[in-house]
């Protein structure tokens, strides 16, 4: 349950920091959150991989930190870091196919969901409308 609270309030933390860095970045012009989000994208995956060569260098470091860290900050600041820490990992074990195919199927999938939840609620909206 602790780590559970703990991935909780670092999820929050996360996601307030993104909230506020595209509330900094807002009065720019509504292309400037695309910038914001690649940004925290690659500040996210420098930090995840910060993280876990830390954790290879320090035992002290808990599974519920990094979990914490991980999950929760990370995860509520980008997604796109656990996205590209696993891709590594993958690439890491040797598993080069399933890497590749992560890699590849991961963004090409998301945004085809992405334009199919979009087409589906339109379309729901033109027959009930």
């Amino acid at each position: 349950m602790t780590t559970f609270l703990l991935v909780l309030v670092f999820g929050v933390l996360g996601v307030s920091l993104r909230y506020f860095a595209l509330q900094i970045t807002h009065s720019w012009g509504a292309e400037a959150s695309i910038y914001t989000i690649f940004m925290c994208n690659l500040l996210g995956c420098f930090a995840i991989g910060a993280l876990f060569s830390f954790k290879s260098i320090n035992p002290a470091v808990t599974h519920s930190l990094v979990l914490a860290v991980g999950v929760g900050l990370l995860g509520g600041f980008t997604t796109f870091s656990t996205y590209s820490w696993d891709t590594l990992r993958l690439l890491m074990n040797g598993e080069w196919g399933k890497a590749v195919l992560y890699f590849v199927a991961s963004p090409i999938t998301g945004l085809l969901s992405c334009w199919l939840g979009f087409q589906t609620v339109k379309w729901v909206g033109s027959i009930s409308g």
